[in-house]
């Protein structure tokens, strides 16, 4: 089964709230306009957010397919090369959206633990967080 890191955090965020007794501080949200705010716009937001990817990509996959019907096999290495490099844009992608969420817990530890007085990222936090 697929997983999702930001569904975690977010449960875990709300879970740690609620078992405080401090439900009433959350933000629970829902749709400001067509911004999503608050843990039910967030919770849209991941909901929703598979579903635009999936047609993009559908479109973009039919867009090159039409485009490329008559190729020849000279188009076979800058395919392969335009291959590689989205995988290469694809992992770093992802392993830059990580260090977000793992410095965003950081920082929220910190301020829960009286550590610091606002929410904001610590260098040192960044540094370890780096994608590699």
């Amino acid at each position: 089964m697929p997983v999702s890191s930001g569904h975690a955090l977010v449960g875990g965020l709300v879970g740690a709230g609620v078992t405080a007794g401090v439900a009433s501080a959350i933000n629970w949200g829902g749709l400001d306009g067509w911004h999503p705010v608050g843990v039910l716009g967030t919770l849209v937001a991941l909901a929703i957010s598979p579903l635009l990817g999936t047609a993009a990509g559908f479109v973009a996959l039919r867009s090159l397919r039409r485009a490329l019907r008559r190729g020849t096999r000279r188009w076979h290495g800058p395919v392969r090369g335009g291959t590689w490099a989205t995988s290469a844009m694809l992992a770093f992608g992802h392993g830059s959206n990580d260090a977000q969420k793992s410095v965003g817990v950081i920082a929220a530890v910190l301020v829960a633990d009286g550590r610091a007085n606002h929410l904001g990222s610590p260098p040192w936090a960044a540094v370890a967080c780096a994608p590699r």
